[in-house]
């Protein structure tokens, strides 16, 4: 069985060979089952655990090493790759179609990661948006793009950002994104992106980060920034920067974005968004405010934005810090959101939150997007549901 494709060199040299196309057609699982000749495709269905020889995605087999690893039963994911179709006549083994995938992304449940007491859990809405709350769009725009995980002496750092672009743009931006990352760790992970070929970025900086936890954050955000700047105009890039040392933590949040802390006895909310809504000028009251203006973000990921400050908190074994992200937060109310996340776990949150989208809006084109990061402190030797590690960040 080969491995997943791990260069752009090696693709590009692969589809010259077979003389196919560098942009992969889009394809439903029931059309990729269907292609009787090689083809460079994209499609999204479920991994299904079976047999290792058996078709477990699409009706068809994934020509890798590590699936069984990377990808989790039950779980939606984007695969872009080679496909071979079914081999004719007699063969030994398994004969039917194969794809070698070049890039792997969960789409909704991002993979468990643990980082020295701290595990880290992510789930994201599916759909895109036609209506984005930042004025309509002549086409629909991802609400998503991802969640970043790394260590560095002791502490544990994450990142959820999103933002609204077209959806052919995104990789433009998620490239720069990840190269910022992977030079302040570079055994860092996504926790969306599993696999794909690496494209690296120029980085603004690739000093280390300084050992204050407040200060640190505050580097990472002036690096993201820089790396994705010329984009902004795409992007309303903002989300959650979070970092846990010992018995703190530590949180620097951007724009449309709640904090929660879910303990045994409550979930209590840490930070609101920050938003116009949440922080009116003075004299200035709510029902004044039309629609956009009350959606306004105050702060994001962007080079004039406003920095607010970092905010620290105590924690201990058995906390869960939620950080909750997007417009969904507009169709809630303070008291819902706390009294339905009390006793529920990080997947049933997920659930909750996508059947209150589901809620909100009938069409799917018009559902409130939304995210979820969960870091759960956990004792040192506890081990992992699933994983230890995502493996190194590939951008």
């Amino acid at each position: 069985m080969a491995s997943v494709i791990a260069s752009h060199h090696e693709l590009a040299a692969l589809l010259s060979q077979r003389g196919l196309s560098s942009e992969p057609t889009v394809l439903t699982a029931e059309q990729v089952a269907g292609l009787n000749r090689a083809e460079h495709v994209s499609v999204e269905a479920t991994f299904e655990h079976s047999h290792v020889e058996a078709p477990h995605f699409a009706g068809v087999q994934l020509d890798c090493d590590d699936a069984g690893t990377l990808l989790t039963p039950g779980v939606r994911y984007r695969v872009d790759g080679v496909l071979s179709p079914a081999e004719k006549g007699p063969v030994l083994g398994d004969g039917g179609a194969r794809l070698r995938p070049s890039v792997i992304e969960a789409l909704t449940q991002g993979r468990l990661t643990d980082h020295a007491g701290t595990r880290i859990s992510a789930y994201r809405s599916l759909g895109s948006n036609k209506s984005s709350g930042y004025g309509d769009q002549p086409e629909p725009r991802e609400s998503k793009l991802d969640v970043l995980s790394g260590e560095q002496d002791g502490i544990t750092y994450v990142a959820k950002i999103h933002g609204l672009c077209r959806y052919r743009e995104l990789d433009w931006i998620q490239h720069p994104l990840r190269s910022a990352w992977r030079a302040l760790f570079p055994s860092g992970s996504s926790l969306f992106r599993l696999s794909g070929p690496i494209h690296s970025a120029p980085v603004p900086s690739d000093d280390p980060l300084p050992s204050d936890p407040e200060q640190a954050l505050r580097s990472v955000r002036e690096r993201l920034v820089q790396s994705i700047e010329n984009h902004l105009h795409q992007l309303g890039a903002q989300g959650v920067l979070a970092a846990r040392s010992g018995d703190e933590m530590f949180f620097l949040r951007l724009g449309e974005a709640r904090v929660l802390r879910q303990t045994a006895a409550a979930v209590d909310t840490v930070l609101w968004e920050h938003t116009m809504a949440r922080y009116p000028p003075e004299g200035v009251t709510q029902p004044n405010h039309p629609p956009w203006l009350r959606n306004a973000l105050l702060s994001g990921l962007m080079a004039r934005s406003p920095l607010p400050p970092v905010h620290r908190e105590p924690t201990r074994i058995g906390d869960r810090w939620l950080m909750v992200t997007g417009q969904i937060l507009r169709h809630l109310s303070d008291q819902e959101v706390t009294d339905e996340l009390k006793d529920k776990s990080p997947a049933q949150i997920a659930d909750w939150l996508e059947q209150a989208a589901s809620r909100a809006s009938p069409s799917t084109e018009l559902q409130p997007d939304w995210g979820l990061v969960v870091m759960e402190v956990v004792p040192h030797s506890q081990p992992p549901q699933r994983f230890a590690k995502s493996p190194p960040l590939r951008v």
